[in-house]
């Protein structure tokens, strides 16, 4: 009995959800309408009383013609002031309905966006809270449990889509963005999400392997969804998907499969963002591949790593500079001033601070390899990238500088006191040691030194 109330529970979840997102979207329409038509109203009362003032007045003819000589040259003084006061009909109703738009503006925002938003954050917790109720109650075992969330994340999703191609709500998001199905989308998101990882981490159905693939494709679906949905689910997708290694370890550090995975989500992130022009979202993009150089960097790392990370944030410094690379009607105010840099295009921005960072932690990976050949192989090729870039774009043209500084303060720093073994005596007679023995003019220690600063 317990499973079939389960059960009914599951369905009439995202039924009742899906209801109550139509209904909710009908009684919004209907106060629109209600809105409008109050306006209509507003603005007709407002012309029908200009034109009884208009009626009221004497004709400037007649008076002219009564009153013979002295009245004459006023009327014909005004005659061409008369029409001045038309404007006021179209002036005076464009200020009223601007003034009720004011004052609906908060209750639209509220009703249109947050509560919607909320609702949507509702059901993704219920979906969430439902698995949790079924595990506490031992009303179901793990198969049935991950088959329910699955069944209620999809319907979510198929509600959203379904309530997205609905006539009535194409009209309306062809006038005002619509977020009700996008709130439901994300709530079933989010309960695929939380049913893989529950399936994985709290009742061990299903293996590391097949969790981290089942997340992988639902991250793939959300950016599939958020090309038809809108911005917030393309973000969810790159959240999702920057979560998926800490949600599901599979018990080995393998640097190349992190970072290849990495590598294939940054990609599809940023050509939605291209295709889109959503670049705002391209600082999660951006956050995500920062982080997680770090995160490797505290905690597993190990010696023989740090190439593969570089190589990773060359291909990331690379995609941000050529994902917005520019087109012939680009124009970009390129001279050093606080107001230029503001005015520049969030996507070019981003290939800067893109550019910094990647500065910053390629040097912090040089050092914590100890200078190893691999690492400084990709900071040449770095440099040669930016030396590309700042000769193709003009808004580029300090970056082979930030080059510079990295290769300069890369052979400043290196630790070759420590690394140069001394020279043994030339002989010792009674005990002390007297000269040194003649070693080659360069070190063997130095010698990657010396070829190093000669390339570059």
């Amino acid at each position: 009995m317990l499973w079939l109330i389960g059960i009914v529970v599951a369905i009439g979840l995202p039924v009742c959800a899906i209801l109550g997102a139509v209904a909710f979207t009908r009684s919004r329409r209907l106060e629109d309408q209600l809105r409008r038509v109050s306006n209509d109203l507003d603005l007709l009362r407002m012309q029908l009383e200009h034109l009884g003032r208009q009626q009221d007045q004497p004709p400037p003819a007649e008076s002219a013609g009564t009153e013979g000589v002295t009245p004459g040259p006023e009327p014909v003084a005004k005659q061409p002031e008369a029409p001045m006061p038309e404007p006021e009909p179209e002036t005076a109703p464009a200020m009223a309905a601007a003034a009720v738009d004011r004052s609906a503006s908060i209750e639209e925002s509220l009703t249109s966006k947050w509560l919607v938003w909320l609702g949507g954050i509702t059901i993704a917790l219920g979906g969430g809270f439902l698995v949790k109720f079924s595990i506490d109650q031992g009303l179901l075992g793990p198969g049935p449990r991950t088959l329910i969330g699955l069944s209620v994340g999809v319907l979510l999703i198929a509600g959203g889509e379904w309530l997205r191609r609905r006539p009535r709500e194409r009209q309306w998001a062809a006038i005002k963005p619509s977020y009700i199905p996008a709130a439901l989308t994300a709530g079933g998101l989010f309960t695929l999400f939380a049913d893989i990882f529950a399936a994985y981490g709290l009742y061990g159905f299903i293996s590391p392997l097949v969790a981290f693939v089942g997340l992988t494709l639902v991250a793939a679906l959300a950016f599939g969804l958020s090309l038809l949905q809108g911005p917030f689910i393309a973000a969810l997708a790159i959240v999702g998907g920057y979560s998926i290694p800490i949600l599901v370890s599979t018990g080995s550090a393998d640097v190349m499969a992190l970072f290849g995975y990495l590598l294939l989500l940054q990609i599809a992130a940023l050509a939605v963002l291209r295709y889109m022009g959503w670049w705002w979202l391209g600082w999660l993009t951006l956050a995500g591949a920062t982080v997680w150089t770090l995160l490797w960097l505290i905690d597993p790392y190990s010696q023989g790593d740090a190439p593969v990370q570089a190589a990773y944030l060359l291909l990331t410094s690379a995609l941000f500079v050529f994902a917005r690379y520019r087109t012939p009607e680009d124009a970009y105010d390129v001279t050093l001033s606080w107001s230029a840099l503001v005015s520049l295009p969030t996507a070019i921005k981003q290939a800067w601070v893109t550019a910094l960072l990647t500065a910053l932690l390629i040097f912090a990976l040089i050092r914590v390899d100890g200078y190893g050949t691999p690492v400084l192989i990709v900071l040449g090729l770095l440099t040669l990238l930016w030396l590309v870039v700042g000769r193709r774009e003009a808004v580029f043209d300090i970056l082979p500088a930030v080059g510079l500084a990295v290769v300069a303060t890369t052979l400043a720093l290196w630790h070759l006191p420590s690394i140069v073994s001394p020279r043994g005596p030339m002989f010792q007679f009674d005990g002390e040691s007297y000269g040194h023995l003649i070693g080659p003019i360069v070190p063997p220690e130095l010698t990657t030194f010396v070829v190093t600063s000669t390339v570059f």
